[in-house]
């Protein structure tokens, strides 16, 4: 038996185990899963757990003295986070996974509008969602 079909059948064997499929992508989103192939591990958790972060604080804003008051504030904190953890705390260059930043940007335009509309419960949830759905899609 050679080696190759030795590890295969480890892998195999492994994730028969674990009971979870290969893949490197959980979910997939239309147009962006694709994208998360070519991202190592460390980052894709990175990035994972930037998103499961940035869908919490949403879903915490608090209606009363709300931080986010609409979609640009939104934005403006999505960029941030990647910017801190991207960036900042990675190290990582812009360029790393070419077209990733694009569409991980058109996913968010796509899924929360590209109006500077307020922040109400509905496009509250609609941006909650959109991001915990990309953190599932890093796992």
């Amino acid at each position: 038996m050679n080696r190759i079909l030795l590890c295969l059948v480890i892998a195999l064997g492994y994730a028969a185990v674990r009971g979870k499929p290969l893949s490197p992508v959980a979910p997939l989103i239309p147009g962006i899963g694709d994208r998360f192939a070519s991202v190592s591990s460390a980052d894709r958790k990175a990035l994972s757990e930037t998103y499961g972060i940035i869908s919490k604080t949403i879903a915490a804003n608090p209606a009363d003295e709300p931080v986010f008051a609409d979609i640009a504030d939104v934005r403006r904190a999505h960029r941030a986070a990647l910017l801190s953890v991207w960036r900042g705390v990675l190290g990582n260059q812009p360029g790393k996974y070419p077209g990733l930043r694009e569409a991980l940007e058109s996913y968010v335009d796509q899924q929360l509008g590209s109006a500077d509309v307020p922040l109400s419960p509905q496009v509250q949830q609609q941006a909650v969602t959109a991001f915990q759905k990309l953190s599932d899609s890093l796992k």
